[in-house]
């Protein structure tokens, strides 16, 4: 089992890390690009890097998740040395991902303290929060309220 699991930590992940964050209008693809390749990688608690940034704090029921990975996303829980270390590579790769985009000023805040799921949290409720919402859908009125349907 140990050398099986040398083996595991020092290969390299499946999914490739999604490109450089450019565009606030491509923020729900790169989320998507960014969480699978968190949940490809295996941080020091045995458990995909996406349990950092799942949407629950606190660990769920074992019995709630149908396969093993849904399990050590949501059972490994947000305390300890594995979840630190795991939450400081997290925010790294952000960072990385994010330094040159206008993302960055969100994880700004979270750069002396190299918290991962903070960071996370604070770009979900800039992008996905209701002041985006309500800036898209007034967006999308004006794009229909400014087309004429040319046919009969």
């Amino acid at each position: 089992m140990k050398a099986a699991n040398d083996t595991k930590d020092t290969e390299k992940p499946a999914i490739a890390a999604p490109p450089a964050f450019k565009k606030d209008t491509k923020w729900r693809v790169w989320k998507e690009q960014f969480q699978n390749y968190l949940g490809s990688k295996v941080g020091q608690c045995k458990a995909p890097l996406t349990f950092v940034i799942r949407p629950l704090d606190a660990p769920g029921n074992i019995d709630d998740y149908p396969d093993d990975h849904d399990q050590m996303v949501y059972i490994t829980p947000h305390i300890g040395a594995g979840y630190n270390h795991d939450n400081r590579v997290v925010f790294n790769e952000l960072k990385a991902l994010l330094i040159n985009s206008p993302a960055f000023t969100w994880i700004r805040p979270h750069d002396q303290s190299h918290n991962g799921r903070a960071a996370w949290k604070a770009l979900l409720a800039h992008y996905d929060g209701t002041t985006e919402q309500n800036r898209i859908k007034e967006a999308a009125y004006a794009t229909i309220q400014n087309r004429t349907y040319p046919g009969e």
